[in-house]
């Protein structure tokens, strides 16, 4: 788990301390490599910003 807010919400701590077969790894912050979810997330973020151009003929009503 990463250091979400609800990754340390009460409740998940709670079925945590209930549940010893379950084991937890904490990620480093601000490593997206290493989640695939997230790199990907970062990925297509990254791609659509750097691809944008504005084109303001598109915003004109006809």
């Amino acid at each position: 788990m990463d250091n979400a807010p609800q990754h340390k919400a009460s409740i998940v701590q709670e079925f945590l301390d209930g549940n010893s077969n379950v084991k937890v790894i904490w990620m480093p912050t601000a490593t997206p490599e290493i989640s695939v979810t997230e790199e990907e997330y970062w990925h297509q973020a990254k791609r659509d910003v750097l691809v944008s151009e504005y084109m303001p003929q598109l915003g004109r009503c006809v």
